[in-house]
């Protein structure tokens, strides 16, 4: 190749290396840029991030700040309990929201695009009926401390007659029950008692009921009372096989768990009562069928019939616990646990507790199972002294029917006790189909908040008090 042409050929290479590493600067800058573009995004993106969780914090205090001044503006103008027909009341714990705060889409780094979500809505059924909710586009819940009931008297109306239940051969009680009934009468409310009290007293304050009227004695009375400690709620409670009416339960000495209520103070509670607006605390109670081995294929329908929702109506109410035991025997009893017609473990143990979240500081506690809050819904089983150290309480949803058989391989028969008031014999193959009951007791409550439970677990059971306090 000719010098001259040689030349030229290497000023064009060179020229394309120049325009190359010009381009290479350029996409070199491009990328800069990119990165710093980027960086910038993530920052912006934390600091949006930052911002909403500020925003939703600021917007939970400014609802709370409306709520604290819409009661105190409530109370002070003393606005009737109801004041509409129709209360604004969510379709339930968990609902269908229509909107929310962040509903925009991060796709990509560099781009944010709004999402129009397709809406839906929930169906939750129980064994009786379904609820479909309105539509909607995100699922929500709401915590159940939030769901505050309180009993309301409808317009001008007021309690006419009421149900007193007082302690057993107690002369303190027996004269408080006379002073509250002659408060009441001055007040324009009669007072029912039972009969062996109403023969006992010989009263013309008091009056009683018969056999036809104990059978539906929640539907003629407004509301209950009782004196006495935990044990008088717990037989009052058996008094109503259906609905219980709203309970004002008092002690006569020692704080209760079931009793907040001093009965040496019984105007305030009562008057409140018959004021109306008073917070209730809803407690669960356990509805219970025994079938029998030789019953087998009813037993087998009456466990469907639960677990479909159409039983025919239990034996009796239980607020406390069902406790399946030995019995007199020396020996373990073995017990077939179901749930939901399905078999979850065989039980080899002294018994076993079924109890409410409301009986497990009972014997439920004792036999080391947890405090519970009563409105926290569910049923507690614990074993009594298991074989197997690995078994321990179990909570189960409220919803769950349970079946527990004396297993035929069972070296005893087992006996079972209701609130530790009533006691039957169950024999091999024998079941108990236990499921919580649509029937609760509502028992009147000092306050809307939880610290009247906390109390009563501090002071009755010295919770968490060293040994050297309690001296």
């Amino acid at each position: 190749m000719h010098q001259t042409e040689m030349d030229s050929c290497i000023d064009s290479i060179q020229s394309m290396l120049d325009t190359l590493r010009k381009q290479v600067t350029t996409v070199e800058r491009l990328e800069t840029r990119a990165s710093e573009g980027s960086n910038r995004m993530e920052e912006l993106e934390k600091r949006v991030a930052s911002l909403k969780m500020e925003n939703a914090r600021l917007n939970e205090y400014v609802s709370t700040l409306e709520d604290r001044i819409r009661f105190m503006v409530e109370t002070n103008v003393q606005k009737p309990c109801v004041s509409r027909a129709t209360a604004d009341i969510p379709d339930g714990v968990i609902f269908v929201a229509k909107s929310e705060r962040d509903q925009s889409v991060t796709v990509s780094p560099d781009a944010v695009t709004s999402y129009k979500k397709t809406p839906f809505v929930l169906k939750t059924c129980s064994n009786d009926s379904c609820t479909i909710s309105s539509a909607g586009k995100y699922i929500m819940s709401m915590p159940s401390s939030l769901n505050v009931v309180r009993l309301c008297w409808v317009g001008e109306g007021k309690p006419k007659r009421v149900v007193i239940v007082k302690k057993k051969n107690n002369d303190d009680a027996t004269a408080t029950l006379l002073e509250i009934a002659a408060w009441l009468r001055s007040q324009g409310i009669s007072v029912l008692v039972e009969p062996d009290v109403f023969e006992e007293l010989q009263s013309d304050l008091v009056e009683t009921w018969n056999e036809e009227q104990a059978m539906r004695l929640g539907s003629i009375v407004d509301f209950v009372i009782t004196l006495g400690g935990d044990g008088t709620l717990l037989f009052a409670s058996t008094l109503f096989p259906l609905t219980m009416p709203p309970v004002v339960s008092f002690h006569m000495g020692s704080l209760g768990f079931l009793t907040p209520f001093s009965a040496g103070d019984y105007k305030g509670p009562l008057s409140s009562m018959i004021r109306g607006d008073v917070p209730l605390t809803v407690r669960s109670r356990l509805e219970y069928h025994i079938i029998r081995y030789d019953d087998h294929a009813e037993g087998k329908d009456a466990f469907l019939n639960m677990v479909s929702g159409s039983a025919e109506k239990p034996n009796l109410q239980i607020l406390n616990d069902i406790v399946i035991d030995r019995g007199t025997s020396s020996s373990m009893v073995e017990l077939n646990c179901y749930i939901d017609a399905t078999h979850i473990t065989t039980v080899h143990a002294d018994g076993l507790i079924i109890a409410t979240p409301t009986g497990s500081t009972a014997y439920s506690m004792s036999a080391g199972g947890s405090m519970v809050h009563p409105l926290t819904p569910g049923i507690l089983m614990t074993p009594i002294c298991p074989h197997t150290l690995s078994f321990r309480q179990m909570l189960f949803p409220d919803s769950t029917v349970l079946r527990i058989e004396v297993s035929m391989s069972s070296r005893c028969d087992a006996s079972v006790s209701f609130d530790g008031q009533f006691k039957e014999a169950l024999h091999r193959g024998d079941a108990l189909i236990i499921q919580v009951s649509k029937y609760p007791v509502p028992s009147v409550s000092p306050d809307d908040s939880n610290i009247n439970w906390f109390r009563s677990v501090r002071e009755g059971l010295h919770w968490n008090k060293a040994t050297s306090s309690l001296l």
